[in-house]
């Protein structure tokens, strides 16, 4: 069975997250999900605040939100591939910021893209290359695989059906 993972970093922007968990919520017809927050901001910690109160409130989907010591975005996304990872249930993740939010079929179609077009939806790799302190690189494996022609359809109907 399907379970994807949503993997979100966040700083210091709690009601746009909330909009996000928000958007969310509401995916019709989505194969089940977890939403794993790393909240880069170990003083205020709003990010982990915010997902705690939606939790209280009724949430309907498992939230792991948790602070991530080490301040930047790399430290952020390793720690949440990381916790998606620990998902045992996860059979796909996708990774979201925390200023973005997303129509309500979103996640349906994008599976259902990937399963029309019999592309493999697969976790991604990445990696980054320090430089004197600052990130001079960093490079994402696409998560997909198939012929050239399914990656092809995969691409072009994604980014005609599922709005930006």
């Amino acid at each position: 069975m399907t379970h994807v993972v949503i993997a979100v970093p966040t700083y210091r922007r709690p009601d746009q997250l909330r909009k996000l968990l928000d958007s969310l919520a509401v995916q019709v017809d989505a194969p089940p999900m977890t939403v794993v927050i790393a909240d880069n901001d170990r003083v205020r910690c709003e990010g982990v605040a915010m997902a705690e109160a939606m939790l209280a409130a009724g949430y309907p989907h498992a939230i792991d939100a948790f602070v991530v010591d080490t301040p930047g975005l790399c430290h952020a996304r390793n720690a949440l591939v990381d916790h998606a990872l620990a998902v045992s249930e996860a059979t796909h993740v996708a990774m979201l910021d925390d200023d973005q939010w997303v129509a309500p079929d979103w996640l349906a179609k994008l599976h259902g893209i990937g399963t029309a077009t019999g592309v493999q939806l697969r976790s991604a790799t990445y990696k980054t290359q320090p430089a004197d302190g600052r990130i001079v690189r960093f490079e994402i494996v696409v998560p997909v695989s198939g012929s050239y022609g399914q990656i092809r359809d995969f691409l072009k109907r994604s980014v005609a059906e599922i709005p930006v």
